[in-house]
């Protein structure tokens, strides 16, 4: 069927339903309208008449109500009336004898009429009360003979316009057709291949317009051939010369192209053979653990047809140089939505893969050299610990004997020296286990004005000798019980307030203290801050001052030493417990060094002191004729003179054993009150003597007393004495109140 036909016979058949619809539409207004206005007139008839015949109904008047009755019928093609009273009896009725017949039912539409009479009642009442009803029936036959007439007036008019409509469709069909035709001409010519081929145009209708559309897109279409000529050329120019190469597989997973790039990287040459048809997976050289989960995390993403990205395999063909290849791919569908394959990119990636392998070696390396150095900082520890403990006990037992002034003073002037040395190694071990990440910060009890009273008591006497007076306040004066780092907080005052007494000579150094309320009723803020009114500090020297190693004075002939930690040490300390710090000063009027950290208030508890004057004094048995055993175990010929010494001062017994085996062989064989064990001795060590003692089959040795006195004084030495089974620990030098407060401890039991 022509296009021509098919536009004729198409227009025709819209026209005929839209004709057939609008006689439709029509006709059903024409009947609802005529419908109505039957219903309306019937209604205000019947109304009209209720209120005619109602006085003659409320009177009786019998010969009234038949003349109502005859009266109304003939008249606007009413077929009968019929007047009843309230009980349904007939008092009149007129019309025709057929229809007065008939038994009555009142209409409530004319879909409802079934004898060509439409029925309808009204009641006659008065002031509410019911005295009877009027009944009359109304003709339809002249309405649907209406309806009748002009359903076919309609129909004729229809089709006369149904004809017209063909008429100008044929026409118009064969004056489109003849645009269409060269149109079609033109598009056989460009699917030829004949790109940029145009019609003649004339006119400036709508077929113009398409016309010169159509030329556009020819001639586009032209160009756009060109253009992706040119870019299908750059692809390939860039795929071939791009250190990345692409590939591309089909719907099995196996390639079917890869660039050519991909066959000569590093000059390594790989046959074409080798890789097209081939998938992924069996690429991949799944030698070891590491490349199966690569291989298999492959498999994975293709089965679900996710995406992958950056998968990192190694190739080690015939025997060349391990390479790394790392590729990436999603895949690709049809407008319909069915998977055609994966496309994506590739490149070597040996270099990068060979820098992580040597970060990682080189982190390994870092790692050991950290170990190293923990290793080279706790053995220099315990190698001058070890002399120091000997130096400063053996000051301490001089102290006890007979010595005029000069000899006082040289013994003074070796414990400061020794004292001095001991918090050079204290602050050199503290720098380096907060820079190695291995300091924690603790959480104790304290009260503020007990800890700056206990820090301020040991610089009394050093205040003095520079002719200074030392006055500490805190704020309120009420004590509170605080809970942080007790031990740090000291620390930090310690090294503020010797710094003070370094700098400044007669004059003045407080230490003003204020602890402040929180918006939380636990939390509450510690300021501290050191003033003195000594030299100060220049100005150009504030911004480094709490740098490691940075002083005042670092000329070669400053008067005050030291190893410049104190106030980085300060700044670390305070950081870890999430504080702030600083410094105030004016060159040549003093400096105030200050610390703000967050504490929390604490519940109180009982303060002990380590150790009292008498438990110094006096001398300690375990019964009215039974003396202390005591076992020293010490390969250091001065610390063992040492410890002895002392212990036999306090009326203690004491053996000696110079390694760990003859401590081991001597418990076994004596019983002993308590052990002191150093940790490393020759043949056996102080660990495993403790560890071969607790595994001894005899109560008395499960649980006999041993304390750890060793100059291993780093972060986990006195968690690993517990582990070994030891009960205490003392670190050299060792403090000689709490060595004889710990041995009253576990033995006074």
């Amino acid at each position: 069927m022509s296009f021509k036909l098919k536009t004729v016979l198409g227009i025709a058949l819209i026209e005929a339903l839209i004709l057939a619809l609008l006689v439709t539409l029509s006709l059903n207004f024409l009947y609802n309208s005529y419908s109505e206005a039957v219903q309306d007139q019937t209604r205000a008839t019947a109304e009209q008449f209720s209120l005619t015949v109602r006085n003659a109904l409320l009177s009786d008047d019998l010969a009234s109500l038949e003349t109502f009755a005859r009266s109304i019928v003939g008249s606007d093609d009413i077929v009968y009336s019929r007047i009843l009273d309230g009980k349904g009896v007939v008092l009149a009725e007129a019309g025709e004898l057929e229809a007065l017949a008939r038994e009555f039912h009142q209409d409530t539409s004319l879909q409802s009429v079934e004898d060509d009479v439409f029925d309808m009642a009204v009641k006659i009442e008065v002031d509410g009360y019911f005295f009877g009803n009027v009944q009359i029936g109304l003709s339809t036959q002249e309405m649907y003979l209406v309806m009748r007439e002009a359903r076919n007036e309609l129909i004729l008019i229809a089709l006369t316009e149904m004809v017209l409509v063909a008429i100008f469709s044929l026409l118009l069909g064969v004056y489109l057709t003849r645009q269409l035709d060269l149109l079609q001409k033109g598009a056989d010519s460009i699917a030829s291949g004949d790109l940029g081929y145009t019609l003649s145009v004339v006119g400036n209708d709508e077929l113009a317009d398409t016309a010169r559309s159509f030329n556009k897109m020819s001639v586009d279409l032209l160009e756009a051939r060109h253009i992706a000529a040119l870019q299908s050329q750059l692809f390939e120019d860039l795929v071939d010369t791009s250190s990345d190469w692409f590939w591309e597989t089909g719907d099995t997973g196996r390639l079917e192209r890869i660039s050519k790039n991909f066959y000569h990287y590093d000059q390594v040459p790989i046959l074409e053979k080798d890789i097209i048809g081939k998938t992924w997976s069996e690429i991949i050289i799944a030698g070891d653990s590491e490349q199966k989960d690569i291989e298999a995390r492959l498999r994975d993403c293709v089965f679900k047809e996710e995406p992958f990205r950056d998968i990192v395999y190694v190739r080690n063909e015939q025997g060349e140089e391990m390479r790394w290849l790392s590729i990436s791919g999603k895949p690709a569908y049809l407008e319909t939505g069915e998977l055609i394959g994966y496309r994506g990119t590739g490149r070597e990636v040996t270099a990068t893969v060979r820098r992580e392998h040597d970060l990682v070696n080189a982190k390994i390396t870092a790692e050991e050299s950290v170990l190293a150095k923990s290793r080279f900082l706790a053995n220099m520890s315990h190698e001058l610990r070890t002399p120091l403990n000997g130096v400063l006990g053996m000051a301490f037992l001089l102290e006890e004997s007979t010595l005029d002034a000069e000899q006082k003073g040289y013994l003074d002037a070796i414990t400061q020296s020794g004292e001095m040395l001991l918090r050079v190694l204290s602050d050199i071990l503290d720098i380096s286990k907060v820079e190695g990440g291995d300091f924690s910060i603790s959480a104790d009890p304290f009260v503020a004005q007990d800890l700056v009273r206990s820090v301020t008591h040991l610089f009394e006497g050093k205040a003095r000798q520079g002719g200074n007076t030392l006055i500490g306040t805190v704020e309120p004066p009420e004590p509170i019980v605080l809970s942080g780092d007790a031990g740090r907080i000291k620390q930090i005052l310690a090294n503020l307030i010797g710094n003070a007494t370094k700098f400044c000579t007669n004059g003045t150094i407080s230490v003003e203290t204020v602890v402040s309320e929180k918006e939380s009723a636990e939390d509450v803020g510690l300021r501290i801050c050191v003033r003195d009114t000594g030299i100060g500090i220049p100005s150009e020297k504030i911004g480094t001052i709490f740098d490691p190693f940075v002083q005042v004075d670092d000329s070669s002939t400053r008067q005050q030493g030291g190893t410049g930690l104190g106030l980085a040490l300060v700044r670390e300390f305070v950081s870890l417990m999430k504080g702030t710090y600083g410094v105030d000063s004016t060159f040549g009027e003093g400096a105030a060094f200050w610390f703000d950290i967050p504490v929390k208030k604490s519940k109180p508890v009982v303060n002990y002191d380590v150790v009292s004057n008498s438990t110094v004094a006096k001398s300690l048995t375990l019964g009215a004729d039974k003396t202390l055993h005591v076992l020293v175990a010490e390969d250091n010929r001065v610390n063992q003179l040492l410890i002895i010494d002392l212990l036999k001062k306090q009326g203690y017994e004491v053996t000696l054993a110079q390694n760990g085996r003859i401590a081991l062989n001597l418990v076994m064989q004596q019983n002993f009150d308590l052990v002191l064990m150093d940790l490393h001795m020759p043949e056996l060590d102080g660990f495993e003597a403790t560890r071969l003692i607790r595994a001894a089959q005899s109560p008395w040795v499960e649980s006999l007393p041993i304390i750890a006195v060793t100059a291993n004084a780093m972060d986990g030495d006195r968690e690993k004495c517990l582990q070994a089974g030891m009960n205490g620990y003392i670190s050299k030098p060792v403090n000689i109140k709490e060595l004889l407060s710990m041995v009253d401890e576990f033995t006074s039991a």
